[in-house]
């Protein structure tokens, strides 16, 4: 496939941080900070976060060896989405209000979307 940013060798993606409810644990509660596939190229979870907090995306639960992550979290407006990468050196900011939000990866573009549900 064509994409941007390499798909998880293990076919999964889990969530972890401390906007989460199972906080940095590792592993993380499962099926709750589990992805669920929608096609090819993209994932989505519906989770609650926590305002003002951060989250990985990590391939393999349980395992912090590879990380889906962003270049820097101090880009303006990247709490609702922009690029992220394999192996990038910063956390996903979580976004300013705690609520239920829904996360979309998208491999094929690079880009990933928060909406607040």
């Amino acid at each position: 496939l064509d994409v941007a940013v390499p798909l998880p060798s293990t076919g999964d993606l889990f969530l972890v941080g401390d906007a989460t409810t199972g906080g940095w644990n590792n592993p993380v509660p499962v099926p709750s900070q589990k992805f669920t596939k929608t096609s090819a190229v993209t994932y989505e979870i519906t989770v609650p976060l926590t305002g003002g907090k951060e989250y990985l995306i990590l391939p393999l639960n349980g395992d912090w060896g590879h990380k889906y992550a962003v270049k820097s979290k101090a880009v303006a407006g990247l709490s609702n989405g922009g690029d992220f990468g394999f192996d990038l050196g910063d956390n996903f900011p979580g976004p300013s209000v705690t609520g239920n939000y829904r996360i979309i990866i998208d491999f094929k573009l690079g880009k990933f979307t928060v909406t607040k549900l």
